[in-house]
């Protein structure tokens, strides 16, 4: 089913809300599970306060926002009423669906972005009861945790600087390894999707800083050059035959671009344009850092230019 604002695109129009774009979002219902998909819109899904991006699960107990509208997604159990319900492996598509696989209660979420719908257009929801404090502040943490780690913000998800040490990433990973599981005696079956999402953005972890860290640093613009290189040549980090062949294997075209620099700087030295030539190989390091042949060419052009100062 596709939820947008009207028209013939959208088979769940929330005329009212005028946050939600002509297409929104999609929701499949498959073994009273909804998978949600953002389908660009501009100001966002939310799966318990979390922006979603590509694909996500939504399960009974959760709260599910599009545009300034909240959802509140049920179990197959609750048939106090008669809202848009899902069939089984179908999209929503009208009220008269007869196996309940999840239920969509639609009310306004935000009171001061958009006029609530009429007592006509939203039923009056059903809802699991209201989390106690510890489990608000549990769901919180992990709705931040699981919002990072969609971001690949790593780092930030385990409360980590870039450049700590692999033995404090690992004590990270079992800490939050520990937090998952009491999260999971906390909560309950009503935040299992949530929770597994929690786990599997955990193992990403786990495989990215600690058996692709490298990669993982670069992908992200965690380059550290001169601190890595500094590392490299007292044997406390990866050599420098790693960083050359990880950088040029994740940025092929910088590579060739820090060549062709290079050679251009090349010839302003010849030319007696020193200044210009160092400037270039600058930027020619910036785009391969990790190039000893470049790196070294470099500085001597610098130690020359301040000798002539």
């Amino acid at each position: 089913m596709i939820v947008g604002r009207n028209g013939a695109d959208a088979n769940l129009q929330l005329e009212w809300d005028q946050h939600v774009s002509r297409r929104h979002t999609r929701l499949v219902a498959l073994q009273g599970v909804l998978h949600i998909e953002d389908l660009g819109s501009r100001n966002g899904t939310y799966i318990d306060g979390v922006r979603i991006r590509g694909e996500q699960l939504c399960g009974p107990g959760q709260t599910l926002v599009i545009g300034a509208t909240r959802f509140e997604v049920l179990s197959e159990n609750d048939e106090a009423n008669s809202d848009p319900t899902l069939t089984d492996a179908k999209p929503i598509s009208s009220p008269s669906g007869t196996r309940r696989a999840a239920t969509v209660v639609q009310r306004p979420a935000t009171v001061d972005l958009a006029p609530p719908p009429t007592e006509q257009d939203a039923p009056s929801p059903v809802t699991a009861p209201a989390p106690g404090p510890a489990q608000n502040a549990v769901l919180g943490r992990l709705g931040r945790f699981i919002g990072d780690a969609t971001d690949r913000a790593y780092y930030r998800a385990l409360e980590l600087e870039p450049e700590v040490r692999d033995d404090s990433i690992r004590a990270k990973l079992e800490h939050y390894e520990g937090f998952i599981a009491e999260a999971a005696s906390l909560l309950g079956a009503a935040h299992a999707v949530q929770l597994r999402q929690a786990q599997r953005s955990l193992d990403a972890m786990r495989t990215a800083l600690l058996q692709q860290r490298l990669e993982y640093d670069f992908s992200v613009d965690i380059v550290r050059a001169e601190a890595r290189w500094a590392e490299a040549q007292s044997g406390k980090g990866p050599s420098v035959e790693a960083l050359r062949a990880t950088w040029s294997r994740q940025f092929p075209q910088r590579v060739t671009e820090a060549k062709s620099l290079a050679t251009r700087a090349a010839k302003l030295r010849k030319e007696g344009r020193l200044a210009d030539a160092v400037s270039k190989g600058q930027r020619a390091l910036q785009s391969d850092p990790f190039s000893a042949e470049l790196r070294d060419r470099v500085l001597f052009w610098q130690n020359l230019l301040s000798a002539q100062r």
